[in-house]
C-alpha cells in the first residue's frame, strides 16, 4: 500500500511537460504552429520560431577570434557572471596579448582571482598564446577565416584547455560557421527530450563540412516530441511574439 509521503513524492515528479514551462498569466492561443512538412521536422522553421522567441544573444563573446577564444576559456567551470569581469579585467591591464606574455605567471592569476583554477587557466592561456605565436607568427587567428571547419576544430582542440565545445563557440561567434557547440547540459536535455542515438552517419542540422556532431533522432517520435514542446510553449506565449510566422 502507498503511503501518503510516497503519494506527494509521485505527484511532485509527474507535472506534465504544459506545467513545466508554463508561463503565469499568458494568453491562452487557439491555433499553434506546428514545424512539420509533410510529416517531419521542419528544422528551418523550428529554427525560425526559437530565434524569434530568443533571438540570437552572443552572451559576451567579442567579434575577434582570439579574443574570443580566451573569454571561452575563461566561462569553463566557472560563474556565469565571473568570464565578462575578468576578461575585461585582461583588456583593461593588456593593451594587446603580447604583453600577457610578457607579464609574470603571478601577476596574472592575481587578475584571475575569483574565477577559480586561477593557476591552471593562467597556465592554458599562456600556453595557447604562445603556441598561436609560434604557429602564425603573431598573436592572431585571423588565418583561420579561411580554413575549413574540419582544420579550425583540430587546430583549437590541440590548444592547452580547449575541449570540442570551446573549439565550436569560437568557430560559431567568431569565425561565423554552423557548427554546434553541445556541452554536457545541453546533451543531457537532449536526451531528456528525446532519444538521441550516436550512429555512423550524420545527420546535419545545417549545411557545412563539419561532420564531427553525429547523432539521429528516433524517427515521428521524436517529431511529435518537438511539435509538443513548441505547441506547449505557444499555447501560454502572447501571439504577437511571431508576427512574421503567423
Amino acid at each position: 500500500m502507498i503511503d501518503d509521503n510516497e503519494k506527494k513524492r509521485i505527484n511532485n515528479n509527474s507535472k506534465s511537460v504544459a506545467t513545466m514551462f508554463r508561463v503565469k498569466k499568458a494568453q491562452t492561443r487557439k491555433w499553434v504552429p506546428q514545424p512539420m512538412l509533410n510529416g517531419r521536422i521542419d528544422w528551418r522553421y523550428l529554427s525560425d520560431i526559437l530565434e524569434l522567441l530568443y533571438k540570437n544573444p552572443r552572451h559576451g563573446n567579442p567579434d575577434d577570434p582570439l579574443d574570443d577564444l580566451i573569454y571561452v576559456m575563461l566561462t569553463r567551470k566557472s560563474p556565469i557572471d565571473m568570464a565578462p569581469k575578468i576578461f575585461k579585467k585582461l583588456k583593461e591591464k593588456y593593451e594587446n596579448w603580447d604583453n600577457l606574455l610578457q607579464d609574470s605567471q603571478n601577476n596574472l592569476i592575481n587578475l584571475l582571482y575569483g574565477i577559480g583554477l586561477e593557476e591552471i587557466r593562467a597556465k592554458d592561456i599562456t600556453d595557447t598564446l604562445e603556441i598561436i605565436k609560434k604557429e602564425f607568427g603573431s598573436l592572431s587567428l585571423d588565418p583561420l577565416k579561411k580554413w575549413t571547419n574540419d582544420r579550425c576544430l583540430r587546430l583549437l582542440t590541440s590548444l592547452p584547455g580547449v575541449g570540442t565545445k570551446t573549439a565550436r563557440c569560437v568557430m560559431m561567434y567568431a569565425l561565423g560557421r554552423n557548427v554546434f557547440p553541445a556541452d554536457a547540459h545541453c546533451t543531457r536535455l537532449t536526451r531528456d527530450i528525446f532519444p538521441v542515438y550516436p550512429i555512423a552517419k550524420t545527420f546535419p542540422i545545417k549545411q557545412g563540412s563539419d561532420k564531427s556532431f553525429r547523432f539521429c533522432i528516433a524517427g515521428a517520435d521524436s517529431a511529435q516530441i518537438i511539435a509538443s514542446f513548441i505547441s506547449v510553449h505557444f499555447i501560454h506565449t502572447d501571439s504577437s511574439v511571431l508576427p512574421s510566422l503567423l
